[in-house]
């Protein structure tokens, strides 16, 4: 199914009957429970994702640091498109994405119908989450040690604020398939960020990943990423297009 002419806002992602069961609370390391960690940027991939799981090297990044990878290792349950009503934007700069700029999601969920963000929620433990939560704010995973946050803490439609660093905020955007809380990261303060352009690895790993999970044709994922704020006027739409359909056409 195509969902390149879509409004994100109509999509209806895991309207079906959802195969999996837990019980949402306790500690963010409690292993046993589950929630859909939202992903906007480079966790859209796929093979991107695992790295955070399972560890080892992503595609397309300049780097030879791999993951350090979850005290889980396993997959995620399951996965599907989801929109999240935030504006995504680009900002910062980072070595391991050519010195490129990053997405990052406003913690305001009051995007206008035309700024929501394609999202693609994974169903993962806990512990899971907490562990992606710590590579991503460059943490070390331990063994043993204690969660960075407890989720009894964060009310559903909350946020909280961990980490003085890029995606040090937590929010609990809401409940998801099967009863889970739908869960992800952000900036705290969006206004004091610098806007920039994603160099191309980083928009191809994007691309990638909105191919796969939304089923975009590669002008629709291009076109998408050169509308956010930080990107736009600022990258060759063709260009993109043309990456995007070579890369895909490979997988």
């Amino acid at each position: 199914m195509n969902h390149s002419t879509n409004d994100p806002a109509r999509h209806q992602a895991g309207t079906g009957p959802d195969r999996h069961s837990g019980v949402d609370g306790g500690g963010a390391g409690s292993g046993e429970h589950l929630v859909w960690y939202a992903a906007y940027g480079s966790n859209l991939s796929a093979a991107r994702f695992a790295t955070y799981l399972a560890g080892g090297l992503a595609p397309h990044r300049h780097t030879d640091s791999p993951q350090q990878g979850s005290r889980d290792p396993s997959p995620a349950r399951d996965n599907r498109p989801w929109p999240l009503p935030h504006r995504l934007f680009f900002t910062g700069s980072s070595a391991s994405w050519g010195g490129g700029a990053v997405a990052m999601l406003d913690p305001q969920a009051d995007a206008a119908p035309d700024q929501l963000t394609r999202g693609r929620i994974w169903l993962v433990t806990a512990e899971q989450f907490e562990d992606v939560f710590r590579q991503e704010n460059g943490r070390a995973v331990k063994p043993g040690g204690s969660p960075s946050f407890s989720l009894s803490d964060l009310a559903v439609g909350g946020q909280i604020d961990v980490f003085n660093s890029w995606y040090g905020r937590v929010l609990c955007l809401g409940v998801g398939p099967g009863g889970h809380r739908i869960m992800t990261f952000a900036g705290a303060d969006p206004d004091r960020l610098p806007m920039g352009a994603a160099h191309e690895s980083y928009l191809r790993t994007i691309g990638l990943g909105l191919i796969e999970s939304w089923h975009l044709t590669p002008r629709a994922a291009a076109e998408y990423l050169a509308q956010r704020d930080g990107n736009h006027g600022a990258i060759s739409v063709e260009a993109l297009i043309e990456d995007l359909a070579n890369w895909s056409e490979r997988s």
